[in-house]
């Protein structure tokens, strides 16, 4: 090989302060490389080589913020809500699946008092319809983020109200 790891750089890797691309750069070539792997063993702490190692992991790690999502935390949406939001185009088929089932309810409901009687039972169940039609659509079958939802740190009746 006729490029190595500059000392300096071992020495940044080591105590953990290289630059993300850098430290990219020194992984690759240190996988492949006995000479820098013995340098960096001469210069460096292991605890702090393992920390530079879970930081790296944690930067690979990171999920990419998209556009909309940072429009969303820009205008005051909490980080965790907008990512729920911003997964939103991925559920069109559950989304379409909540659509079809408000629609279903609520010509139920409506047949259901079509009779002369009084519409207080379809008044009384209207503002409840669409609730149950994304209620009904955000499931195992429908939802591709399902095991998401299911491991969110919020009461369902509030991620349900988020969908919604």
């Amino acid at each position: 090989m006729s490029w190595h790891v500059p000392e300096e750089d071992l020495r940044a890797y080591a105590r953990g302060e290289l630059a993300v691309p850098a430290v990219w750069s020194a992984d690759a070539h240190l996988t492949s490389c006995a000479r820098c792997r013995e340098a960096l063993a001469e210069v460096s702490d292991p605890v702090a080589l393992d920390a530079g190692w879970e930081r790296l992991d944690a930067e690979l790690d990171a999920p990419r913020v998209g556009m909309l999502e940072a429009l969303l935390v820009r205008f005051g949406v909490a980080g965790h809500i907008a990512r729920l939001l911003a997964a939103a185009p991925v559920l069109r088929r559950s989304w379409l699946g909540a659509v079809v089932a408000v629609l279903l309810l609520s010509v139920g409901a409506a047949h259901a008092v079509q009779g002369g009687e009084s519409p207080t039972l379809f008044l009384a169940l209207a503002p409840l319809l669409p609730l149950a039609g994304v209620a009904l659509s955000y499931g195992p079958a429908l939802d591709p983020t399902y095991e998401m939802a299911v491991v969110a740190p919020m009461p369902r009746f509030r991620l349900l109200m988020i969908r919604r």
